[in-house]
């Protein structure tokens, strides 16, 4: 599976794993990725990124950073699912964006991700990060080559997040 076009940073602001200090790193991280993607001397080595419904050259390759605004029923990752189909990836600053609040609705919208085949990249994934390609320029196609396997890393950890929805205790929603 690789990464398809557009990108969608996503934050989960409540999300406190695995520390403060990484968590402000991994946030940042996302918009330092998305801009990493959005210049042309990068974006001429992604040619192997999935274009379904995307325009090379017309379409932006990114799309901003959403702010989640309820942690507990994630209208914004809703609306985003929505806006993306199953053409365009979400870009979090780690897993735990997804996993850390466990409601019914989350697990739900997790499980619409997988089945939509939307992708996600992780920039701050603790196996397969993405943060050295930010800060050091790599002039080549590494980038695109570490995000497919970011991406499946990602979609197995969710997999298994989701199949696990009978043994979760949820979280109390407001």
């Amino acid at each position: 599976m690789g990464t398809k076009l557009p990108l969608y940073g996503y934050i989960e602001p409540t999300t406190t794993m695995p520390s403060k200090r990484k968590r402000s790193e991994n946030v940042k991280l996302v918009s330092r990725f998305l801009e990493h993607l959005s210049r042309p001397s990068v974006q001429h080595y992604g040619l192997d990124m999935i274009l379904e419904g995307f325009h090379l050259g017309v379409d932006p390759w990114t799309c901003g950073v959403h702010l989640e605004m309820n942690s507990a029923t994630r209208p914004t990752l809703e609306q985003l699912i929505d806006r993306i189909g199953s053409n365009g990836t979400i870009v979090i600053p780690t897993v735990d964006d997804f996993r850390e609040v466990k409601t019914e609705k989350s697990v739900d919208l997790v499980e619409r991700i997988l089945v939509q085949k939307i992708t996600v990249l992780a920039v701050g994934h603790e196996e397969f990060p993405l943060d050295h390609f930010v800060n050091e320029i790599h002039p080549d196609a590494a980038v695109f080559h570490a995000m497919s396997t970011n991406v499946l890393k990602v979609r197995s950890t969710l997999e298994r997040f989701v199949q696990n929805r009978d043994n979760m205790k949820f979280d109390p929603v407001d």
